[in-house]
């Protein structure tokens, strides 16, 4: 009797998505062009905001993550504190260190490693919208901002 194989499902790896969109940017005659869309921003509150954007194709597939951020309202101006990508093949979080310090720290604990880059943008969004309170927290108290006027 023969034993069924497990039913390998067809993914597109990071590194070839990314290859092929530097392809795409160094021939932009070919068939598949890529679209940058703009820039869309979810209220989270009045003080609180997801920026978010992907490369996507003609057919609206998501391509690439290229930036989704958390980002909070200091002294009318917007400061961003929790960002995600997947430049480098792979999503991964970037989180400034505080207000004074600019620096960013990149890492991958706890972010979805699987999957394609549609699945990553939502589960980023999702991501920000259930833990914005904590990344809140953790920068203000690394800022050592103690009102912020919310």
């Amino acid at each position: 009797m023969r034993k069924h194989g497990r039913i390998r499902r067809k993914y597109y790896s990071a590194r070839l998505i990314h290859e092929l969109i530097g392809l795409y940017k160094e021939y932009p005659d070919k068939k598949l062009n890529l679209i940058e869309t703009p820039p869309a921003e979810i209220y989270l509150s009045e003080y609180d905001r997801i920026t978010h954007l992907a490369y996507i194709d003609e057919s609206r597939k998501i391509l690439e993550v290229i930036n989704i951020s958390y980002e909070i309202l200091l002294e009318d101006k917007w400061v961003t504190i929790v960002r995600f990508d997947s430049h480098h093949g792979y999503l991964h979080r970037h989180t400034r260190i505080s207000l004074e310090n600019e620096t960013e720290v990149d890492d991958s604990i706890g972010v979805k490693k699987k999957g394609k880059p549609h699945l990553w943008y939502t589960w980023s969004i999702q991501d920000i919208k259930k833990r914005f309170i904590e990344y809140r927290a953790r920068f203000t108290r690394r800022s050592r901002i103690s009102n912020l006027g919310y």
